[in-house]
């Protein structure tokens, strides 16, 4: 290797794949490292790009964008028995891209320590292939795969029934027979371009992805179940939306906004198909005499009922401060925020780690759950009786009290970060 140029290379290398509740609590870590003058560079989704740099991070694309929207744009993301195969080729164009920018940094004498996400195998690859120190960072406890208490996935519930002593060695069986073999030829592929012994794909999701020295849980302890391992370090919820602390609403959203105090629905900022739910939610809304604001991708031209609005992006967080309700896909970065609003939920899981957040949160009190084929009157039926629920505010507001500033928690993780690079 040739010594280091002139130019520091970064010392810390973020990298996060999916959607804003992946890539954000990530980004909120970074940014308190930066602030310790720690130099940092984050590589995620071209979508994420414009908002991280305007918060002074350095960034670099992960996908390009017709990548992205492909992805986006398949509707097998959403469906439980479709969702891996779907997303699988996604992960590996990341971690191609990551391993390509580590490249030439490594070539120069650099060791940066790389931080990745659940899915993000470039960190895992890199961290093999240059010996490069590396911590796995995990936004919901659903993928600790803790056998104490197991995740709800979609298609596989029945697993959290089973004895503690059988489930590990059931999801273990559940990998090597069914989702192994569909991570198996990527997987292979690629180590083989980058010059790695063969390896099998054996319980790859569950352990391969987890860096073997920190385990980094962007939410609470108490968040995660009983203690199964002492390598997980939980630092809370980094609760960053992508806009400063005290960022406004834009001028007449916020005179609306403050005006009608609206029931807010958001199916995800990474959900190009819920336009037919959406729909069902205005109904419901209508129904009940209530203002909707409706936040995240929608289909164009669409024309909704009663008193509704449709804003791709506002503040979450400036938005949440004028609710009763927020109902959602229960992603790990909106439903923190709306706990930490004092925000009673009403949850529709969609895929992925939806179902077990939701149900984290309503074995707590602070929510209610409804698959997303809920009809109208159902809806409505349960959106009355959360706005009407006095105990279940009372325990929001108890929730919210309970919880670390986002700042709090983010510098939590960047001491984390710090121990890990000494």
């Amino acid at each position: 290797m040739t010594a280091p140029s002139m130019d520091a290379p970064p010392q810390v290398v973020v990298v996060a794949v999916g959607s804003s509740g992946d890539v954000l609590p990530l980004a909120a870590v970074a940014m308190a490292l930066q602030r310790r003058g720690r130099s940092v560079r984050m590589l995620c989704p071209p979508s994420q790009l414009a908002r991280l740099a305007a918060c002074g991070l350095t960034v670099a694309p992960l996908l390009t964008p017709e990548q992205e929207r492909r992805a986006l744009a398949d509707p097998a993301l959403w469906q439980p028995a479709q969702a891996v195969s779907a997303l699988w080729p996604v992960a590996l164009s990341a971690a191609q891209a990551t391993l390509a920018m580590l490249h030439p940094l490594v070539a120069q004498g650099s060791r940066p320590l790389l931080l990745g996400g659940t899915l993000v195998l470039g960190a895992r690859l890199a961290a093999e292939r240059w010996q490069l120190p590396w911590v796995t960072a995990h936004v919901s406890p659903a993928w600790l795969f803790n056998p104490a208490d197991f995740p709800r996935l979609p298609g596989a519930a029945w697993l959290s029934a089973l004895p503690v002593g059988w489930r590990a060695p059931a999801w273990r069986w559940a990998e090597r027979t069914w989702l192994d073999p569909q991570l198996e030829p990527g997987w292979a592929a690629l180590r083989q371009a980058w010059d790695l012994p063969a390896q099998p794909a054996r319980q790859l999701i569950s352990r391969g992805l987890s860096s073997p020295g920190p385990l980094l849980g962007l939410f609470p302890e108490a968040w995660a179940g009983p203690p199964w391992t002492r390598r997980l370090q939980c630092t809370g919820f980094t609760l960053f939306d992508g806009q400063a602390d005290d960022a406004p609403l834009p001028a007449p959203w916020a005179d609306w906004i403050h005006q009608h105090r609206p029931l807010v629905g958001l199916a995800g900022t990474a959900m190009w198909h819920g336009g037919a739910w959406q729909h069902r939610l205005a109904q419901a809304a209508e129904r009940l005499g209530r203002p909707l604001l409706l936040l995240g991708p929608a289909p164009d031209g669409a024309r909704w009922p009663g008193l509704c609005r449709h804003a791709e992006h506002l503040p979450l967080r400036a938005v949440l401060a004028h609710t009763d309700l927020l109902v959602s896909h229960p992603g790990a970065g909106t439903t923190a925020l709306a706990m930490a609003a004092g925000v009673p939920q009403l949850l529709v899981p969609w895929a992925f780690d939806h179902l077990d957040n939701a149900e984290r949160l309503r074995r707590r009190g602070v929510a209610r759950v409804l698959p997303p084929s809920a009809t109208v009157d159902a809806l409505a039926q349960c959106i009355q009786g959360l706005l009407t629920d006095r105990a279940l505010r009372l325990r929001c507001q108890d929730l919210a009290a309970s919880l670390p500033s986002g700042e709090t928690s983010a510098n939590a993780a960047a001491d984390v970060i710090e121990r890990a690079m000494r």
